[in-house]
């Protein structure tokens, strides 16, 4: 049975849950869940293609590193974090070159996105995590057009500039 706060169309902490686009105010009230992080070199980025197990999100989707934030974890220590495990690549905050956030997942899913360049040494020492089914290095065109990648991450590609030679 529903709790009342769900029957009634509520959220957390019986606030009700936002209906149509949010403005940016109501996106940066919300806390960050998850970062994701795209990996550049040269017109190429970081894909990986996610495990197929219906209790996921996005199964067998192409999608870049990232995922969900541990406690106390700013946005940009979950990217980092996360690309380290998923790929042995370690990514100087530094090197961050831009920096969105998007809804993922229902309407109070805030999703930091971040892009950095990666070198060619960091993609030849790359360590593949057992997260996911394979990875590879995929034209950034390649990746937005594709019918099976993760969407709101195309999106998010879309609008990210190429790092600067």
């Amino acid at each position: 049975m529903k709790s009342k706060d769900a029957q009634a169309g509520r959220g957390q902490a019986g606030r009700a849950a936002p209906t149509g686009p949010l403005t940016a105010t109501q996106i940066a009230a919300m806390p960050f869940q998850g970062a994701k992080i795209a990996l550049i070199h040269g017109d190429a980025l970081v894909a990986y293609l996610r495990d197929d197990f219906p209790h996921i999100h996005d199964p067998n989707r192409w999608d870049l590193p990232g995922g969900e934030r541990e406690a106390g974890e700013d946005a940009l220590g979950c990217a980092l974090r996360e690309t380290w495990e998923e790929f042995g690549i370690t990514v100087s905050p530094a090197a961050i070159y831009h920096r969105a956030e998007y809804i993922a997942h229902g309407p109070t899913r805030r999703v930091a996105f971040f892009a950095a360049p990666v070198t060619a040494a960091q993609i030849e020492g790359v360590v593949f995590s057992d997260e996911g089914q394979c990875w590879r290095m995929m034209p950034v065109a390649e990746f937005v057009a594709r019918g099976d990648a993760v969407v709101d991450l195309q999106r998010m590609v879309q609008a990210c500039p190429l790092p600067e030679a």
